[in-house]
């Protein structure tokens, strides 16, 4: 029994870590570059024609205030923090180059944006897909 919920323990650790990064696609006139992302670490790496570009991303973020009572009737108020997991990124090469990005909505881990690059070429960025 102990080995058996050892073994459940190390599944659901393994299940988190590995829930928290995927893989993004940067679509371009029929080609694919391939990348990957960090939830935990918020970083984005991608290559584009043998260029690897690396950097992070920050997610949107609204509050909100919250009010209500309790059983025996008091007041109370909360702040409330939330993120519909849309965002930007900065992503650059060894060479200096950069590549910015914009997505919306993140649902499932799965969403899409587009990236450009500094002479203004734009990517369709796939985000799980």
């Amino acid at each position: 029994m102990k080995r058996l919920k050892s073994a459940a323990v190390a599944a659901f650790l393994l299940v988190a870590v590995t829930g928290c990064s995927g893989k993004i696609t940067l679509l371009e006139d029929g080609k694919a570059h391939r990348g990957t992302y960090s939830q935990t670490s918020e970083t984005l790496e991608v290559t584009i024609d043998g260029v690897p570009y690396k950097g992070t991303f920050t997610q949107n973020a609204s509050a909100g205030v919250g009010t209500g009572f309790t059983p025996s009737g008091q007041m109370t108020t909360t702040t409330m923090v939330m993120s519909d997991g849309s965002g930007q990124a900065l992503l650059t090469s060894p060479e200096g180059k950069v590549l910015r990005c914009v997505f919306g909505p993140v649902v499932g881990w799965k969403g899409q944006g587009q990236c450009q690059n500094n002479d203004g070429k734009i990517y369709d960025l796939l985000i799980g897909q």
